[in-house]
């Protein structure tokens, strides 16, 4: 059997509110990738970024105009998603509320505690980590 290295080709990243609500994205319905589900922001790691915290900034900037810094993000996590490519989760540490976003891309978004997730259609990685780690998402 042969160790294989996987390299980081995507972020997933936990936005919450105050509250400890989770925000989460409505994909769009013509993505290609889980439409219509409720997934996490974040997306692929650019060449051009020096880490998978540079990458979550990067993302936060380009979907929600939040000006995220690299030191802002708490790693919770890995997994291999369902193409086969790892995929690290992020905790974006600062609050944000409604007045403090654009949402820039997805068909919506909204703050949800962990119940309510439950009973939502959610994109794979969503699904994965609130089964095997509720504990990320307050109740």
């Amino acid at each position: 059997m042969h160790n294989v290295t996987l390299t980081l080709a995507s972020v997933n990243v936990i936005v919450r509110d105050a509250a400890g609500r989770t925000l989460l994205q409505m994909r769009d319905s013509q993505t290609k990738i889980s439409p219509l589900l409720w997934g996490f922001w974040g997306g692929a790691v650019d060449v051009s970024d020096e880490s998978a915290y540079d990458a979550a900034a990067r993302e936060l900037s380009e979907e929600l105009c939040v000006p995220a810094a690299s030191a802002d993000f708490l790693s919770l996590g890995r997994r291999v998603d369902s193409r086969g490519r790892l995929a690290e989760l992020l905790l974006y540490r600062p609050p944000l509320s409604w007045t403090q976003i654009c949402i820039c891309e997805g068909a919506g978004a909204a703050f949800f505690w962990r119940r309510e997730m439950k009973n939502l259609p959610l994109t794979n990685s969503v699904a994965w980590y609130l089964d095997r780690s509720p504990e990320f998402f307050s109740d």
